[in-house]
């Protein structure tokens, strides 16, 4: 039994589920840092899958939303986010491209795009060119949509050699 007073395993891992969702692996993360066993932590967390409060499906699918819509991140840098999170490949690559369906990604890009251009304050197109384009792969960006996205702000007909 863990020395966390009065709280157990389920109701403390129950209050941080009431404030956002979590993956399986940071709920473990963070019984672990309150000192509870492995076997309390594996009972809370099966008990709450079981109950539907915990779900990494669900928490995958917020987080894609997130990223994508509030911080116009690209499906490379989420994928990299949700594996961090513990999230599984499977599960990432899922909902990932449910949501990343046709041009959304390049929608995206371009909006990040437009967003960053007027920061770069060069002269020289290509080294504008070059730095969008770290800038946008950093973001998670595919190369394609990278290229697609830069073409379009920076008005060039055909793409920079």
């Amino acid at each position: 039994m863990s020395d966390n007073g009065n709280r157990n395993a389920f109701d403390t891992a129950s209050k941080l589920l009431s404030t956002r969702e979590h993956s399986r692996e940071q709920l473990r993360r963070k019984l672990q840092q309150r000192k509870f066993t492995a076997e309390e932590i594996e009972d809370a967390l099966n008990r709450l899958e079981k109950f539907d409060f915990l779900s990494d499906e669900r928490f995958a699918r917020q987080m894609v939303r997130y990223w994508s819509e509030s911080k116009l991140r690209g499906p490379l840098e989420i994928r990299m986010r949700l594996k961090e999170a513990g999230v599984s490949s499977e599960i990432s690559a899922e909902i990932i491209s449910e949501f990343f369906v046709e041009d959304i990604e390049k929608d995206l890009c371009y909006k990040d795009a437009l967003k960053k251009a007027p920061s770069i304050r060069e002269e020289d197109k290509r080294k504008k060119y070059a730095k969008l384009y770290g800038y946008l792969s950093r973001h998670g960006y595919s190369s394609d949509a990278v290229r697609s996205a830069i073409n379009r702000v920076l008005n060039f007909d055909t793409e920079v050699d």
